[in-house]
C-alpha cells in the first residue's frame, strides 16, 4: 500500500465508514479504511472505488434520480443543491494567478461541468468542457484530443474524487503544451475523516505538489483560498 499522492509506504491505518448514500449508489460495503501518510500528510480511503463503482456514483450525477436518492439518506442535501451552480470565489483567485502566463488561451477543462467555473474562460480564444465523470461532453462542444493542443487543462475539484489521481493527471495533462491548473480542497488536518463519502482523498499543499511533481510538471505557484488548494504548473 502507497499514498496515492506522494507514493510513500509509511501510513497509519484507521476504520472509517462509508456513507449510507455511497453504500445504496455504488453498491459498495459500509466498511472501509482511511490510510494517512506521514511524508505528506494526504489521507486517502481504501478500497477505492472501481470503475463500475465510479460509474454508478456519477452517471446522471446532481440530476434528478440521483438528488432524490442523495435526499432520502441526506435531508440537509437540498440546502446545498443551489449552490452547486452558483460562480465559487475560488475563480477570480485562479484568474489572478493564471493570468500573467497566458494570453486568449485555448482551454479545456476535465470534469467541468457547465464550465460557468473554468478560470480564464473571458479571454479565452477557445473553452472546451470535458467530464468524464459524467460520460458525456458539455457546453455543446465535441472536444478533438489531443490535436489542437491546449494552452491550459483545468482539472477543478476532480482529483479527489478519483481512484487513481496520479494517472489521470498524467491522462489529462498531456494535453497542454503550456499549464496545468488543479485545485482540490484543503484537508482539515485537526479533523480526519470520520466517514467515506464522494471524496476518496483529503490533500494537503505538500501531498498535492508532490503529486504534481511525480507527473513531471513543474509547480509555478500555490495558494490557499476558501479553503482550496490553488496550483498551477508548467508542462
Amino acid at each position: 500500500m502507497r499514498c496515492v499522492a506522494c507514493n510513500s509506504n509509511d501510513l497509519a491505518e484507521s476504520v472509517v465508514a462509508r456513507a449510507p448514500f455511497i453504500v445504496e449508489r455504488a453498491l459498495t460495503d459500509r466498511a472501509a479504511y482511511s490510510y494517512k501518510c506521514a511524508a505528506c500528510g494526504t489521507t486517502f480511503a481504501y478500497p477505492r472505488y472501481t470503475e463500475s463503482q465510479m460509474s454508478l456514483i456519477y452517471t446522471g450525477y446532481r440530476g434528478i434520480e440521483y438528488n432524490h436518492m442523495r435526499l432520502k439518506h441526506e435531508p440537509d442535501y437540498g440546502l446545498r443543491i443551489d449552490t452547486f451552480y452558483q460562480p465559487r470565489e475560488s475563480v477570480r483567485a485562479a484568474d489572478y494567478m493564471l493570468q500573467p502566463y497566458l494570453r486568449e488561451p485555448r482551454i479545456l477543462d476535465v470534469g467541468g461541468f457547465d464550465g460557468a467555473n473554468t478560470p480564464l474562460k473571458e479571454i479565452a480564444s477557445a473553452h472546451h468542457v470535458l467530464d468524464p465523470t459524467l460520460c458525456e461532453m458539455r457546453a455543446g462542444v465535441k472536444v478533438r484530443l489531443p490535436e489542437p493542443p491546449y494552452d491550459l487543462v483545468v482539472m477543478s475539484n476532480v482529483l479527489e474524487h478519483v481512484s487513481d489521481p496520479y494517472q489521470f493527471l498524467i491522462d489529462h495533462a498531456q494535453h497542454s503544451h503550456k499549464l496545468v491548473f488543479v485545485d482540490v480542497p484543503l484537508a482539515n488536518l485537526r479533523r480526519p475523516p470520520s466517514h467515506v463519502h464522494e471524496h476518496q482523498t483529503f490533500f494537503t499543499i505538500a501531498g498535492l505538489v508532490m503529486l504534481v511533481e511525480r507527473v513531471k510538471l513543474k509547480v509555478l505557484e500555490v495558494k490557499v483560498r476558501e479553503r482550496q488548494i490553488l496550483l498551477a504548473a508548467r508542462r
